[in-house]
């Protein structure tokens, strides 16, 4: 069968309309993660952190991470040991039932100590947020035992 050059045009405009009502409607289907629901709260709330870790920033409050065979110690500037409360978060990328918090309040200490035992191997994100006075505070570390 021969056919024209009008027919030949015609035949793959046709083809090519398919194809994309086809990918059009396969697209429909699928949910993507890029969409979130309550982004404008996400946004906020990335934008606090992100203000909070600023802070530590801005009034020089980062507190320094010592490591050592039998413990983990955060040691404190001694200036924002008046008041401060907060927590500590060790998240295992790997593994989340390891995962492990806890809550702190100075009032005459300059230092938070963990005893490694209390670790499993792996990398932990460390988490820190804390207060003082209307200052609020976030840093996050990496730890690897």
């Amino acid at each position: 069968m021969k056919f024209n050059w009008g027919t030949k045009i015609a035949i793959v405009y046709t083809v090519f309309a398919a194809a994309m009502i086809i990918m059009l409607l396969r697209s429909c289907g699928i949910d993507s993660p890029l969409i979130e629901e309550n982004y404008y709260n996400k946004e906020l709330q990335f934008r606090s952190l992100k203000d909070f870790k600023d802070n530590v920033s801005i009034k020089n409050k980062m507190p320094i991470l010592q490591t050592s065979l039998e413990e983990v110690v955060w040691v404190f500037d001694s200036s924002m040991n008046q008041g401060a409360k907060g927590s500590i978060v060790y998240k295992h990328l790997s593994e989340p039932n390891y995962d492990r918090s806890d809550e702190f309040e100075f009032s005459g200490i300059t230092e938070i100590r963990v005893p490694r035992t209390q670790f499993n191997r792996g990398i932990y994100q460390a988490e820190l947020f804390w207060h003082v006075g209307s200052d609020t505070f976030f840093i996050q570390k990496q730890i690897t035992f």
